[in-house]
């Protein structure tokens, strides 16, 4: 099925520039400054980005490609609604290309083996509150995935592509493969990996995301930002701001990885953030009942696999600093 960009949506060629500059990942800071600005402007200048991001990522190289006829191709979809000027962009070319390539894979099922491929089912896998799990993905990847995380990866994956999508929090050990980079999705960021080992963190009611690198090389993509190719190097931590879109990187500590030997740190945590981490680790609900002790911070290392819930609890009300309540599975600070 094709898609159809909205007609009801004046682009500017200027605009249009922003867009797959964007998309192919050679967009400038102030550029990608200025293409937010006009994202924010409407819902409707969104959805026409979202409706270009989703043909160009839905292509596939194809070796029988004509560059010239996927720009006639591309000129045939958006002339309908749009005025378009003689002029080639750069950009607007490769857009040309992305569309083509669509349209190829469309075709293609009359082969049948995009017709086998649009039959794979999603395969999810989901460590619980509570539990943690280590899988091996087709590819040799190892996964570990923290609590209240889930991985999603298409049943053909590894064919032609190897991308997941993750929800919450895991560590990876990335199988090298030369021609099949591999890649994990969040709601906000995209890693893209050569074979490396980073964390991801993104859970959906975190105020941060955050990935951070061990060993290898990776680049990011900010999709609150629209900034593509932000390159990491080992031991650096990439922390994206959710409520901003800001993406900041700078030296990463140590204690990331803690979780995968069943360590619980806090380290220099405030009380918000150590409510959402004993409620994964312990499958239990926590509430601060006074909005002040948000501010509180707090330091200590335990192991989940031998620390009851009630000895983190206790260690936390001997700073003399709050107390704590206990109602069936719900905790309440106070």
């Amino acid at each position: 099925m094709l898609i159809e960009l909205n007609p009801m949506v004046e682009i500017s060629e200027h605009i249009k520039d922003l867009i797959i500059a964007s998309l192919s990942g050679e967009m400038g800071q102030e550029e990608a400054k200025e293409l937010q600005t006009w994202l924010r402007a409407s819902k409707e200048n969104k959805q026409y980005y979202y409706e270009w991001r989703e043909i160009w990522t839905s292509t596939s190289p194809s070796p029988k490609f004509d560059v010239e006829a996927a720009y006639q191709t591309f000129l045939s979809r958006i002339k309908k609604s749009e005025p378009v000027t003689t002029h080639r962009y750069r950009y607007l070319y490769y857009a040309a290309a992305a569309i083509a390539l669509f349209v190829v894979s469309v075709l293609s099922y009359k082969t049948g083996e995009s017709n086998i491929k649009s039959n794979f089912a999603d395969i999810a896998v989901e460590a619980p509150a509570g539990s943690r799990l280590k899988l091996n993905l087709p590819d040799g990847t190892k996964v570990w995935l923290n609590s209240g995380s889930k991985l999603t990866y298409s049943q053909g994956f590894g064919v032609d592509k190897r991308e997941v999508n993750l929800m919450g929090e895991a560590y990876f050990e990335v199988k090298h493969q030369e021609d099949k980079p591999f890649s994990v999705n969040s709601t906000n960021l995209r890693v893209n990996d050569l074979g490396t080992k980073f964390n991801f963190c993104d859970y959906a009611d975190d105020d941060e995301a955050i990935v951070t690198l061990t060993e290898g090389k990776v680049s990011l993509d900010n999709f609150m930002n629209y900034q593509n190719n932000q390159l990491l190097a080992p031991g650096q931590k990439a922390v994206l701001d959710k409520k901003t879109g800001e993406l900041t990187i700078n030296n990463a500590e140590n204690d990331y990885q803690d979780w995968q030997n069943n360590m619980l740190v806090f380290n220099g945590d405030a009380l918000n953030e150590i409510a959402k981490k004993l409620q994964r680790n312990y499958n239990i609900k926590v509430i601060v009942a006074n909005d002040a002790l948000y501010q509180l911070r707090f330091h200590g290392s335990f192991n989940t696999q031998e620390a009851h819930l009630r000895d983190i609890l206790d260690a936390l009300v001997a700073t003399n600093k709050i107390h704590y309540r206990v109602q069936g599975k719900k905790v309440t600070f106070y």
